[in-house]
């Protein structure tokens, strides 16, 4: 066996001499310009769409998820709640299931607006048509709604909801293209269909914030290949490029199924000494989190491991920066209501009086990387930190809070709160 390989990514990753052994990476092979039939298929799609003024007139969804029929709707309600503003304030939530744990959703969601944190706007993935409506109709907002259950293909599209309390002056959906190929390859990767069966989407609205319009993106992409994943970013980034060229601002958020919180490769040697600062590498992630094989979500890094992720997610960030980068003091709300942020979590990590790998350093860890996702318990009663960010906001507009809210178990993915300034 040749030592060259090892050898080499070992000297391309150590402290000073790093950089003379590093080679750039191979970009992806992209498709050839004679096979134009699977380019169109590589492209989103813009589905139907029925606008109704008030929710008198909403077909009701049927089927076994409630997730519609893949034509898009937007409810214009006339008893919609005027914006707080100033500003853009929003959420992305995954509600996991179309609300599984409903009881929990509604009791957090009613907290919110008694306390006076309702969003302006809230992007939600996994929500089906049934839960979607309800929560337009409790709490006075504008809905924009698309799912589908499954087609004679047996592909069905996860419901993605916008609620807006500024009108939507236009929605659309996009479904993301996969030629059968790409998701033949990838069930074969993987070993297994899994989520790899579904169609994946962007839902989009425009909606005008102190005189500025504004696009924002609501997006639930693939769990499991890197491959499938980074397609689905690419014809985002198309998208959202189309929106700025436009003159439009834009917000995109969602469930991206990708650690956002890794940026790039980094060198063995540094994640393994030195203070706890962001967790920005895979390495440094590997070093802190172990591989997590267990876990939710993909094992070890996930998806972002892979450079033509991480390509897409600069893409992207070439035209809307990631907001909890770009927030001077992101924050997490813990289970008592109270703020940590991920400054002062880090601190407490460096400080040498939290015992590494114990609840609270699990604690501090979630609060200093900004993780989304909420591990299982196991059997002795704890649960690990998970170190990652699936869920997150990227804004042409600039972020003036950014918060993690780990003060409900409605699902298995934990709110995210931004207000940005227009």
């Amino acid at each position: 066996m040749s030592l060259i390989g090892p050898v080499s990514r070992w000297l391309s990753q150590a402290p000073l001499v790093g950089r003379y052994f590093s080679s750039p990476e191979a970009a992806p092979s992209a498709p050839s310009s004679s096979r134009g039939d699977e380019l169109i298929r590589r492209s989103p799609r813009r589905d139907p769409l029925t606008v109704h003024e008030g929710f008198e007139g909403v077909p009701a969804a049927t089927g076994r998820h409630k997730l519609g029929n893949g034509t898009a709707l937007q409810v214009n309600n006339p008893q919609a709640k005027p914006p707080t503003g100033p500003g853009l304030t929003t959420m992305s939530f995954n509600i996991l299931k179309g609300g599984e744990r409903r009881d929990e959703l509604l009791r957090y969601m009613r907290e919110l607006d008694a306390q006076g944190r309702m969003p302006d706007v809230i992007a939600l993935q996994e929500a089906n048509q049934v839960i979607s409506v309800q929560l337009a109709k409790e709490f006075g907002f504008h809905l924009a709604y698309h799912g589908r259950e499954r087609d004679p293909m047996g592909r069905l599209v996860n419901g993605k909801a916008f609620l807006s309390r500024h009108p939507i002056d236009a929605t659309s959906h996009f479904t993301y293209g996969v030629p059968e190929s790409d998701r033949q390859d990838a069930i074969r990767r993987k070993g297994k269909v899994g989520e790899l069966a579904e169609d994946r989407g962007a839902l989009r609205v425009t909606v005008q914030v102190d005189g500025k319009r504004i696009d924002l993106y609501d997006v639930h992409h693939t769990l499991g290949d890197a491959g499938i994943n980074a397609s689905q970013l690419r014809q985002l980034n198309a998208l959202a490029a189309e929106s700025r060229n436009s003159g439009r601002e834009v917000v995109v958020t969602g469930d991206f199924n990708a650690n956002t919180m890794i940026k790039t490769d980094g060198s063995w040697w540094a994640a393994q000494r030195g203070a706890y600062d962001k967790t920005d590498t895979v390495e440094e992630f590997q070093a802190r989190y172990g591989s997590l094989a267990g876990s939710i979500g993909d094992g070890s890094a996930g998806n972002i491991a892979h450079a033509t992720v991480r390509r897409a997610f600069q893409d992207l960030m070439k035209l809307a920066p990631d907001a909890w980068d770009g927030v001077a003091e992101p924050r997490t709300r813990l289970a008592d209501g109270s703020l940590l942020t991920a400054s002062d979590a880090r601190e407490g990590l460096n400080s040498g009086t939290v015992a590494k790998g114990s609840e609270e350093w699990r604690r501090l860890q979630d609060a200093a990387d900004g993780t989304t996702l909420t591990a299982a318990t196991r059997k002795d009663g704890t649960s690990p930190a998970m170190g990652k960010r699936f869920d997150a906001f990227f804004a042409s507009l600039t972020p003036h809070m950014v918060e993690i809210d780990r003060s409900t178990t409605a699902s298995d993915h934990q709110p995210l709160i931004a207000h940005f300034e227009v």
